[in-house]
């Protein structure tokens, strides 16, 4: 079996990305959540996933989660047919974003139709 660095492997990938108008930030996101499951043993959740991804990014418009609820045990979000991995990255910075905000739900739901 040959063998092939992960800093070669992380490049040609994020690499990918970008060249699919992902931001440099997603490209790098995307990147380590696939090749961390390479590492850990779940190939399914790893490189497979590169071109399904890119096939899902040009299906789907790119557009920024709605947020539908918010009480104090959880969020709900519709994603508007966006990518998972894209959607909740989103979600993650615009959480984030809130100046002197803390963080009180204890779950976010994400759902989004697809036809």
């Amino acid at each position: 079996m040959k063998k092939i660095a992960i800093e070669l492997l992380q490049s040609v990938v994020k690499k990918i990305f970008v060249d699919a108008q992902l931001s440099d930030k997603q490209a790098n996101e995307l990147t380590e959540q696939l090749l961390y499951s390479e590492q850990r043993g779940v190939t399914s959740h790893g490189l497979v996933r590169v071109k399904w991804i890119i096939d899902q990014l040009h299906k789907y418009p790119k557009k920024s989660p709605i947020q539908l609820l918010k009480n104090e045990i959880t969020e709900l979000y519709d994603a508007s047919g966006v990518l998972g991995y894209v959607a909740l990255n989103e979600i993650v910075k615009q959480q984030g974003a809130a100046k002197n905000k803390k963080i009180t739900s204890h779950s976010t739901m994400i759902f989004s139709f697809r036809s």
